[in-house]
């Protein structure tokens, strides 16, 4: 008689591959992806983050079959630590299970002052100093000439140096910001430009 049977599954748990960025500002406000191997058959329960080891828990922003968006929230020195995993909780109603990420980073934005030479050749190649406040020496580091990347060399946190790419395109007066290996931009509302001639 199957009247009073039930269907009983054990699957895996899952397990965090990855996160996308791994750094973010102090200000919070950062949706960050965190990869999930064998997420899909825990989708339907309640999954919330915490971010520098706060143990401070907020619901997930999105959750998908192999991913989950957290928003970092902002940093505060009281109870969180600058580079620590995300914590991933799954609530199934009865139980909790926790599962951690690869670090996540806190940085302060730094800020572009002015960069020397502010106008060069399209067929690039000047080197620039960028003079700023709060440069963060990072593995690998880059200056953005409107959307294109060219490595940084930091000298100190107030200045980096970088050789400005070649320039095909309009307009020829371009932003310049300074960004991790992820694009995650670590200047804010940079006000500095660069002049092709």
């Amino acid at each position: 008689d199957d009247r009073n049977s039930f269907e009983f599954s054990y699957v895996d748990e899952p397990v965090v591959t990855g996160i996308f960025p791994r750094v973010g500002w102090t200000v919070g406000g950062a949706l960050i992806s965190v990869s999930v191997e064998g997420l899909d058959p825990f989708c339907v329960y309640e999954i919330s983050c915490s971010f520098g080891d706060s143990f401070n828990f907020t619901q997930a922003q999105e959750v998908r079959r192999n991913e989950v968006l957290c928003e970092s929230p902002p940093f505060h020195n009281d109870n969180m630590k600058r580079h620590a995993s995300i914590i991933l909780a799954i609530d199934n109603g009865v139980s909790k299970s926790y599962h951690t990420s690869p670090p996540f980073s806190y940085i302060q934005p730094s800020f572009i002052t002015k960069i020397d030479p502010r106008v060069g050749s399209v067929i690039g190649g000047s080197l620039v100093r960028v003079h700023g406040i709060d440069f963060v020496n990072m593995e690998s580091l880059y200056c953005l000439f409107g959307n294109v990347p060219v490595s940084a060399i930091f000298v100190s946190d107030k200045e980096l140096l970088c050789e400005s790419p070649e320039w095909n395109y309009m307009p020829k007066v371009v932003k310049v910001n300074v960004a991790a290996a992820n694009g995650t931009l670590l200047t804010a509302g940079s006000h500095a430009s660069f002049q092709y001639l």
